[in-house]
């Protein structure tokens, strides 16, 4: 039953996305914005990025992991881009990055145990250097989204970053968005880790893990199967 009612959520998400896809296009057609109107074009494709992620590291679908990338999409392409809410409001664009270091800081663990040989989760032993993993790989992320955005800029002409308007001011805030987001899940894995059980923030990673690492296997209790955060 949870399955069907998650799969239903991951149709659901999809369809909002897709209507709100062609709102974005009709007003900027009408609106006679071209810029904006070839984000809304693009914007559908983003719906295949979790299969292709799927396909490419032969990982098996999580819908709660493709329903967060699908309302990441949502809100960061969709209505920051295709309904220019980031020009028209400064502080959404940071509230995104923030919730982009936390999302891109729960990809490092994941990124981290695809990685590991045993798949193991093992508390202590894992704790530190999961966290300072996890923190690098999102601020990784972020420099390398400012070099893109910077890079587009010079080959486009769309400065996205506001260079021209503000300076380094835009990519520094941007920056320090993602490193508060990235840090507040560096917290989250210390202080789950120390308490061996995974808390709310760490919930999306666990589903990832039960279903591409070993069943929930966890090193020295020689079970496995069932819910890791138990």
């Amino acid at each position: 039953m949870k399955k069907a009612v998650t799969n239903k959520a991951v149709i659901a998400i999809a369809v909002v996305y897709t209507v709100f896809s062609v709102v974005s296009f009709l007003y900027n057609l009408l609106s006679h914005n071209m810029e904006a109107l070839l984000y809304s074009i693009a914007a559908p494709f983003l719906l295949f990025i979790p299969l292709l992620a799927y396909r490419l590291f032969r990982l098996a679908p999580v819908p709660e992991l493709t329903v967060a990338v699908i309302a990441f999409c949502f809100f960061a392409y969709l209505i920051g881009i295709a309904f220019a809410v980031y020009r028209k409001n400064f502080w959404y664009d940071k509230v995104i990055h923030g919730f982009a270091g936390a999302f891109f800081a729960l990809v490092g663990m994941a990124a981290f145990y695809y990685l590991k040989a045993d798949k193991k989760i093992e508390w202590e032993r894992d704790r530190r250097i999961l966290e300072w993993f996890s923190f690098a790989f999102s601020l990784l992320i972020g420099v390398f989204w400012e070099i893109f955005e910077f890079a587009a800029w010079k080959i486009t002409g769309i400065d996205t970053q506001h260079v021209l308007a503000t300076g380094v001011d835009d990519t520094m805030l941007d920056l320090i968005a993602c490193f508060g987001g990235s840090l507040f899940i560096a917290f989250c894995i210390n202080r789950s880790f120390r308490q061996e059980k995974f808390n709310l923030p760490l919930k999306l990673f666990e589903s990832f893990y039960i279903k591409n690492m070993n069943a929930g296997y966890l090193a020295g209790t020689g079970e496995a199967g069932g819910d890791v955060s138990e």
